[in-house]
C-alpha cells in the first residue's frame, strides 16, 4: 500500500475501489446523460422546432435578398396562426431569428431586417402536406 498523507489522493492510497474511481470521475466531468437520452432529446427538439418549419415553408435563402423585420413577423404570425402554433411576441420571434441569421440594415433607408432572406411567393408557400 502507498504511503498516505494529506497531499495524496484517496485513490492512490486505496487502489482498486471502483466506487471511489467513479466518484472522482463524476467530480471531474459531472453526470453525463446516456447517449440514448441525448439522441431522443435532440430528435424531440428538432420535431418541436416550429421556427425551422416556418423557414422551410415560407423563406428562401438568397444572398441578394433582404426582408424587413415587420414583413417576416407578419409572415410568421400568419403561418403560426394557420398552423395552430403559439405566435409569441415580436421580440421573441426576432431574437430566435437573429440566432440563425444575421440582422442587417437596408442600405439607403436604414430599415432593420435580414439580408439573405426572401419570403416565398404565395404559390411557393404550400404546406408540405399539399405538395
Amino acid at each position: 500500500m502507498a504511503t498516505c498523507s494529506p497531499l495524496t489522493t484517496y485513490r492512490a492510497c486505496r487502489p482498486g475501489y471502483p466506487k471511489i474511481d467513479g466518484c472522482l470521475e463524476w467530480q471531474r466531468h459531472g453526470l453525463a446523460a446516456p447517449q440514448a437520452v441525448t439522441s431522443a432529446t435532440a430528435d424531440y427538439l428538432e420535431a418541436q422546432d416550429t421556427l425551422a418549419a416556418w423557414i422551410e415553408e415560407r423563406i428562401e435563402e438568397d444572398p441578394k435578398a433582404w426582408e424587413s423585420r415587420a414583413a417576416l413577423f407578419e409572415s410568421w404570425s400568419n403561418w403560426a396562426s394557420a398552423s395552430s402554433e403559439h405566435i409569441g411576441t415580436r421580440a421573441t420571434f426576432l431574437g430566435k431569428l437573429e440566432r440563425r441569421f444575421e440582422p442587417q440594415r437596408q442600405p439607403g433607408t436604414g430599415s432593420r431586417g435580414f439580408r439573405g432572406l426572401r419570403l416565398k411567393r404565395p404559390a411557393e408557400q404550400a404546406p408540405y402536406w399539399d405538395r
